[in-house]
């Protein structure tokens, strides 16, 4: 690996060979992404370099021997494993193409729901209920977090239709027990999110 080559690409970003395997905050894999990592530096004594992912702004310092060569157009080969979790970026080292840990197991979340690179639940609240139930049960959910798509009354029957978009920790069984409490029918639905890939 050519340290004065790289050092002239400084701010250039790569993607990673092989690609780093997201993980949630218990350790389960997620699905893979293609993000970007920019060079930010390299650095002498020992030789390493740092790169910082430009979906999520971790940053990673890799030693020489963890990183076999550059290829063009922006792929950079390494000689280890990246596991990128919601606060942190690990390392495992690869033997002759294969991880020496074996990668965390991949776990199917409720109904499939979407999470975004930092390992937060991405999901539509909807929630049906009389208009006095509503007041307390929309507090929470903005308090944990949730941003209001829509607020719909139907005169006939008193009946309120609310739709939030929630982002955060909370699997969607959590609002389906709040609802319950405060009186409120609660269904989640799946939301697309930008994994930045």
């Amino acid at each position: 690996m050519n340290t004065k080559q790289l050092s002239k690409q400084l701010g250039t970003p790569f993607r990673l060979r092989p690609q780093p395997i997201r993980v949630d905050s218990n350790g389960n894999r997620l699905s893979t992404g293609d993000d970007q990592w920019r060079l930010d530096d390299v650095l002498e004594g020992p030789a390493r370099l740092r790169l910082t992912n430009l979906c999520t702004n971790q940053s990673i310092l890799l030693e020489w021997d963890n990183i076999i060569e550059r290829r063009s157009p922006d792929f950079l080969l390494l000689r280890c494993q990246l596991l990128v979790g919601p606060e942190s970026v690990a390392i495992e080292p690869i033997h002759r193409g294969t991880p020496i840990q074996p990668a965390p197991e991949t776990t199917v979340h409720p109904q499939a729901f979407a999470l975004a690179p930092d390992g937060n639940y991405v999901y539509k609240v909807r929630a049906l209920g009389f208009e006095d139930a509503k007041g307390e049960f929309t507090s929470q959910l903005i308090q944990l977090g949730a941003h209001t798509i829509a607020s719909v009354r139907t005169p006939h029957d008193g009946w309120t239709q609310l739709e939030f978009l929630y982002t955060g920790p909370r699997p969607p069984e959590h609002f389906v027990s709040l609802g319950m409490k405060h009186g409120m029918k609660v269904e989640t639905q799946a939301h697309p999110i930008n994994n930045c890939e």
